[in-house]
């Protein structure tokens, strides 16, 4: 796991704890790949063939133990590695939406995606930007 990716799992466990304050010790793997590999994952496994994927979210197994990984584990955010050199702003779009995901929230429908969004902007207005830079604010 690169530098970045380590920093944004970090970041996503934070988010975590904002969405699910019961859960104590939360986990995710943050992972780059190229859009060739996010179309055949997306393919693969939700059955769905488009010509750019931005972000995937897969949710760990409830029944299957992971021996390598901590207790509060949740699944793994893949990021379209294009992003790793865009803006800060975008990165961290893709892993809020990534990491409400692993969260159960979903965009099937208009209640759903409206549930979503508000959720995707409360997150975000904890962030403060500058340059590629950013820093999350906590109020807790």
């Amino acid at each position: 796991m690169s530098a970045l990716e380590l920093r944004l799992a970090r970041l996503a466990s934070r988010l975590l704890q904002i969405l699910q304050p019961k859960r104590a010790s939360a986990a995710i793997d943050v992972f780059f790949l190229p859009n060739a590999a996010l179309r055949r994952l997306k393919r693969d496994h939700l059955k769905k063939d488009v010509p750019f994927v931005d972000v995937l979210a897969f949710p760990a197994p409830r029944r299957f133990p992971r021996p390598d990984r901590p207790s509060g584990y949740l699944g793994e955010i893949y990021l379209n590695e294009v992003f790793r050199r865009g803006s800060a702003k975008e990165l961290i779009f893709l892993l809020v939406h990534g990491t409400l995901h692993l969260s159960g929230y979903r965009h099937d429908g208009k209640r759903d995606t409206i549930r979503m969004e508000r959720q995707e902007e409360k997150l975000l207005a904890r962030f403060r930007f500058s340059g590629r830079k950013f820093r999350f604010v906590t109020t807790d």
